[in-house]
């Protein structure tokens, strides 16, 4: 429970109260918050010492947080004239723990609040007790001094009658006897009066003394504060007289606003400083008060701020950036809509940056750019910083407001040299060119971000060491979505050391890494990406950007939705490269001499110079690596959609392009593309397996060149994948150098729709549709399975080639092309590439996908069912020795279903001697 504040005035005093006979309860005139603030005392009667009753075992309180107060009800009815007095007894102790970027709701501030007043109001009443005490012995003193004052006035009557008397006597000294006597009885009398004097003089020698003992008193009551015993009363450097025209002077305060009302100044404490102290302010009294940040972060609004969207709030943020900065302090964006006109000056930092804010979408500093006088990003990108920490803040352009779609100005670029960048929970949208750009950080992690709609690339991160970017969610990026690179000038070996992971890409260009050194690409959603959607690439020779060769590299567990030509949106986009595409350049020439692992001209081979870390493609003293040590494993690629007459017909609306909302048609080359892509360049000591690959024009392109001495395809398995409904093929390779395809399905056309098939799986003549195509790349093709294909291979030196245990799955009707032909139709010699799997591939026919016959390797005898094609050979399983010779097994002479001996199939012997 908390109390709405102001407290009333209180002396949170309630009592003394005089009982009845078994009375048990008894008001709390006062609010007060806890049934423990409070203290009963009771007493006999009306006079003797008061004692502290126990709670909970005298007594127990209600009405704790009310604001008229409440009760306290004794268990055992109160003796007939006993007296009671309930005294507000806060225990004084601080249970609010501030900390750095820390917060507290509004009822635990408004509870410390109330609590705070609750110990000044009984410290108040405290103090008055006090001073009333001292009145009173003050006054009681003045009444003794007035009373002396009467009685000196007196000894003074009596001496000037002493006097007269004296004079008297020395004129009657010479009387008679009986004057004598009336001398003597008047000396009597003024030895009287000398006696009263001495007792007048007593009682004020008492009177000092008791005023020496007040003030001891008073004494001892500063001695208690001093020592803590009154921690909750201001210590008094004062004495006793002046107590009663003192206040405890005020140390803190509050603002309600920094510049005017309302401008988010709220909670900024100020302390008492010197003129010279941050944010001074000089009161009526001329003291000097400064802002205290230490501690807790350094609000934006405390510098001006006032977050409506509608002022400028450029100066109050360039002042708040540059304070923090320079005082390594971390900044605190409030909850509002900080306004940067694009006609002021890009906001500088400089030190340090510690920004925390209220939420990506509620903290936000907003980059209004409409109008374009100059161009103005919203920070200078170039301002070299120490390090860049950025938590729950958001940045937002005008890209498309009021239907202008004109290039303008980046969002937010950071240069922290050497430094760290740590960008987490922000959101970056409506880009009109870059979303975020991080240059030379050490390390570098951008997680839980948000990026809506940007002309140009949405998270560029060049030439920093540690990269991770992870879990973040990306939408109409219309240039690399998510983009590390090297600059060729940066100098070798490459710093980065690079991790894309759980990231989702929406209608966006995709990953693109350059000039990669040990990265890792994994468990990324990339859904109707244009362009590509994975890239990991050497830059082209001459170029500035990841001009160095790649070396250990995984792009593993992604999953790739869909692909665009990313040119049917926008005319400055890049045409459609592919879905996960490797590689770099295609040299014409090697400026460094020779390629890494080719002849040396001296009857060697070219090694790493001086390591492998450390080749550069067209730096001096470099040998070209090229793409070194690739794992691209488990990725799922599959296209779901089909060519339309507008993009909106697919039910996401239309989409975002660079110059603004576009409904293009999308023709059927616009959305297939090459799946795995190699581009140029060399590719060993690599593996691609375990994709899904579906709805492509090639499954896997390596794309090199017979006629280039420096591509080569070494050390290259390719196993386990599956390629399936592609329009043009499913494993092209150019270049040279062997590739192993091992435990690969090749299902090229499963749909039926190629147009060189027909519906009942026959194919046309002149259908250029294989499993497999190679020039002077050689193959080791072993236990791969091929199915719905014009044909196994096309292309030349098979004899150089290895095939074994593939399996062909077709229903042929002859050998070479066919028109019966139904799965494959060109049946080259199917036991050169492995073994027939006889399906049924017509889907008419009531067994269409059914295996109709194996074609058994072994057997006790020949066999009489099954279509067999020519070349295959059955063991025979019992061998034995007959007339000098022994039956191995029976080779097949025909294709086809029949199985006469010597027409169909003829006898293999051994001879045995």
């Amino acid at each position: 429970m908390s109390l709405s504040l102001p407290l009333p005035p209180s002396t949170r005093t309630s009592g003394p109260y005089v009982s009845g006979a078994g009375q048990t309860a008894f008001s709390v005139t006062f609010p007060f918050l806890r049934g423990e603030d409070l203290r009963v005392e009771i007493r006999p009667g009306s006079t003797g010492a008061w004692s502290v009753a126990t709670p909970g075992i005298d007594y127990a309180v209600t009405g704790a947080g009310v604001p008229g107060g409440g009760s306290v009800a004794f268990y055992v009815g109160r003796p007939a004239g006993s007296q009671v007095r309930i005294v507000g007894a806060a225990a004084i102790a601080s249970e609010v723990d501030a900390v750095p970027a820390g917060s507290f709701s509004s009822q635990t501030w408004n509870e410390f609040a109330n609590r705070v007043t609750v110990w000044a109001q009984e410290a108040r009443r405290d103090i008055d007790g006090l001073t009333g005490s001292v009145d009173t012995a003050l006054d009681e003193l003045s009444t003794q001094a007035e009373t002396l004052v009467d009685q000196q006035a007196a000894i003074n009557a009596h001496a000037s009658a002493i006097a007269a008397h004296a004079s008297a006597l020395s004129v009657l000294q010479a009387s008679d006897a009986a004057q004598a006597g009336s001398l003597d009885a008047l000396s009597g009398r003024v030895s009287g009066l000398e006696a009263s004097d001495a007792g007048q003089a007593s009682a004020l020698t008492g009177l000092d003394s008791r005023m020496s003992t007040q003030e001891a008193q008073v004494a001892g009551i500063q001695a208690a504060i001093e020592d803590g015993a009154l921690s909750g009363v201001p210590a008094l450097d004062i004495t006793w007289q002046e107590l009663p025209t003192r206040v405890p002077l005020v140390r803190v305060w509050r603002t309600s606003g920094h510049a005017v009302p309302g401008d988010l100044g709220e909670g900024m404490v100020m302390v008492l400083g010197t003129s010279a102290g941050p944010m001074a302010r000089q009161d009526a009294d001329g003291r000097w008060w400064q802002m205290a940040p230490a501690g807790r972060p350094v609000s934006a609004g405390w510098f001006g701020a006032k977050g409506d969207g509608v002022v400028s709030d450029h100066a109050a943020l360039q002042a708040w950036l540059t304070y923090i900065g320079a005082n390594g302090l971390v900044g605190y964006l409030p909850k509002g809509r900080f306004r940067k006109p694009n006609n002021t000056p890009s906001l500088t930092l400089s030190g340090d940056i510690r920004i925390v804010g209220d939420g990506m979408f509620s903290s936000v500093i907003y980059h209004d750019d409409t109008v374009q006088l100059t161009r103005n990003d919203l920070f200078l990108g170039s301002s070299i910083i120490g390090s860049i920490h950025l938590d729950g803040v958001g940045f937002e352009g005008t890209w498309g407001v009021g239907g202008d779609w004109s290039q303008r100005s980046p969002l937010a670029g950071f240069q922290p040299t050497g430094g760290t960048a740590k960008i987490i929970n922000c959101s970056f949208r409506n880009s009109s060119f870059l979303s975020l750009t991080i240059v030379g950080a050490r390390q570098v992690e951008v997680s839980g971000c948000v990026l809506d709609k940007g002309v140009a690339d949405g998270i560029r991160i060049i030439d920093c060491g540690i990269v991770v970017v992870e879990k973040n969610c990306l939408s109409a990026i219309n240039d690399d979505a998510i983009a590390v690179h090297t600059l060729d000038s940066a100098g070798f070996p490459a710093k980065q050391n690079i991790i894309i992971t759980n990231n989702t890409l929406i209608d966006c260009q995709g990953i693109r890494v350059l000039g990669a050194k040990t990265a890792k690409i994994s468990d990324n959603t990339l859904i109707r990406c244009q362009g590509h959607a994975i890239a990991v690439q050497c830059g082209s020779i001459g170029s500035t950007e990841g001009v160095t060769a790649l070396l250990n590299v995984a792009v593993t567990d992604n999953i790739i939705i869909d692909m665009f030509n990313a040119r049917r949106f926008s005319a400055a986009s890049a045409d459609f490269i592919g879905w996960i595409v490797l590689g770099g350049t295609a040299p014409t020439a090697n400026p460094a001499g020779f390629y890494v692992f080719e002849p040396d001209g001296a009857g060697g081979i070219v090694a790493p110079y001086p390591y492998f870390y450390e080749n550069n493609v067209d730096g001096v003293g470099g040998t070209q690596l090229g793409a070194f040590g690739f794992t691209v494993s488990d990725n799922i690629c599959v296209r779901t959609l089909a060519p339309t007459s507008a993009y909106s017909n697919y039910g996401y609306g239309q989409r975002y392009s660079r110059t603004g909302p576009v409904d293009p048609s999308i023709r059927a080359q616009d959305i297939i593309g090459t799946q795995v892509y190699v581009l140029g360049g060399s590719l060993r000591n690599s593996i691609i397996s375990d994709n899904v690959l579906w709805g492509g024009a090639l499954g896997i392109h390596l794309n090199g060149s017979a006629a280039n001495p420096y591509i080569a395809y070494a050390n290259l398995a390719v196993r386990g994948n599956y390629v399936g409904n592609q329009t043009g093929g499913c494993f092209y390779a150019l270049g040279r150098g062997t590739v192993n395809l091992d435990g690969n399905t090749f299902d090229g056309d499963p749909l039926h729709v190629h147009a060189g098939r027909l519906p009942n799986g026959k194919w046309t003549s002149g259908s250029t549709f294989p499993g497999v195509w190679t020039d002077t790349v050689r193959v080791i093709a072993t236990r791969n399975t091929f199915r719905n294909l014009y044909s196994v291979y096309l292309g030349s030196g098979a004899s150089q080639q290895v095939w074994s245990d593939n399996i062909i799955a077709c229903n042929p009707s002859g050998i070479g092309y066919n028109a019966d032909n139904i799965g494959i139709g060109d049946i080259y010699i199917p036991e050169f590439y492995g073994t027939l799997l006889v399906e049924d591939g017509d889907p008419a026919s009531a067994t269409y996908g059914r295996v109709l016959n194996t074609c058994v390797r072994a057997a006790t005898a020949m066999p009489t069912s099954g279509k067999y094609g020519p070349g295959h050979f059955t063991k025979n399983l019992f061998p034995a020795i007959s007339g000098g010779k022994v039956l191995r097994g029976w080779t097949r002479l025909t294709l086809g279903s029949g199985h006469v001996l010597d027409v169909d199939w003829a006898r293999d012997y051994a001879p045995t001697s």
